[in-house]
């Protein structure tokens, strides 16, 4: 617990020791408590389940960027497509508007 920087009164707390006066003069909150436990809760336990289950959690975050970023890029390329077309499109037809279809026969 110590190597993961937990406040020390709720350090105590936690593990049953007296805080001394620190009791009397700070009650910390459930969240407060809680939120410090979470800090060594890998450290304290033997089964990797929490891992996992934290790397996991990290993972899907990124997988869930990547999916935005994915859409984000075929929209673009979508888009580019679409105007390319329409670009290619208008210059076929300025390009035949110049040409004289009757001097090529």
């Amino acid at each position: 617990m110590q190597r993961s920087k937990i406040d020390t009164t709720i350090r105590e707390m936690l593990v049953g020791h007296s805080t001394g006066l620190d009791k009397a003069y700070y009650k910390p909150q459930d969240d407060e408590i809680l939120t410090e436990y979470l800090k060594a809760v890998d450290s304290l336990t033997i089964n990797n389940e929490y891992r996992l289950e934290k790397k996991l959690g990290e993972y899907k975050q990124k997988s869930e960027g990547v999916d935005e970023i994915r859409q984000q890029l075929e929209q673009k390329y979508e888009k580019n497509m679409s105007n390319l077309q329409e670009n290619i499109e208008k210059r076929i037809e300025e390009l035949l508007q110049k040409v004289d279809v009757q001097k090529l026969r």
